[in-house]
């Protein structure tokens, strides 16, 4: 998926901007939001959570190579030389946030 600047909606209902259709992903699960240098997950009030490098959150920075943890779909933020943000998810709080000219504004599944 390539994360949009702005506020980018996942989860399972198909009004998503990026819909992820399992059954451990809430209908409105999280929001992701691409702000200038800053890239921020929050939970809308999913019934499985969302999780960043294994770690429950309400809202976190998400930086390069973290995995995101949506129910049980897993997803990494991965670097790239574009504009972009690549989101295939390791999640971890961590001091490093993302600069979308580090990423590819792109979100894939994690092999896991």
């Amino acid at each position: 998926m390539e994360l949009r600047p702005g506020l980018n909606r996942i989860g399972r209902n198909p009004t998503n901007d990026f819909r992820v259709p399992e059954a451990s992903v809430s209908s409105f699960h999280c929001e992701i939001s691409l702000e200038e240098k800053i890239i921020t997950v929050r939970d809308v009030g999913s019934t499985n959570g969302t999780f960043v490098s294994g770690t429950r959150i309400r809202e976190s920075l998400l930086a390069t190579g973290q995995i995101l943890k949506l129910g049980t779909a897993e997803f990494r933020l991965e670097e790239s030389n574009a504009d972009v943000a690549k989101l295939p998810l390791e999640t971890a709080p961590t001091d490093d946030a993302v600069t979308r000219n580090e990423l590819t504004k792109l979100i894939t599944r994690s092999d896991h």
